[in-house]
């Protein structure tokens, strides 16, 4: 297993591990709904989740065919299904903010490739809290 890491964020607290196969991510929003993320929050995590998929990556096999897991909910809602429950990316109308929600048990177990695919998700997210954020600024 790599290491570690953890983050107490806006709302709740998120974890980010792996092994050989998989990575790991702990949502817990600490009697919330969901974790929320600031865009630093957001880009750190997306950091780490690179570095974990690009250590299974270079071990592993790579002639299995890729198979897209995303599905996409909104313009800014994202969803995957996990082994034990499914993963939920959004940014609320309301926020600037990065919202995290698990529904399963234990933590998420996520693929290489689901990971690949969250991380630009988080990217193409946090582009939308920049827009939002100039949008106000300038209204």
């Amino acid at each position: 297993m790599q290491a570690v890491h953890q983050w107490f964020v806006k709302q709740g607290r998120l974890g980010v591990s792996s092994d050989d196969a998989h990575i790991f991510l702990e949502v817990d929003p600490e009697g919330a709904s969901e974790c929320l993320l600031t865009p630093r929050d957001g880009s750190e995590v997306a950091t780490v989740l690179t570095q974990h998929a690009r250590t299974i990556w270079e071990k592993s096999d790579h002639s299995a065919p890729f198979t897209p897991s995303l599905e996409v909910l909104s313009e800014s809602a994202y969803r995957w299904q996990a082994a034990a429950g499914d993963l939920t990316l959004s940014v609320p109308s309301d926020s600037l903010d990065l919202a995290v929600r698990y529904a399963g048990s234990g933590q998420c177990q996520l693929t290489m490739a689901q990971t690949v695919e969250i991380v630009q998700m988080i990217e193409r997210l946090l582009d939308q809290i920049l827009v939002k954020s100039r949008d106000r600024k300038l209204g």
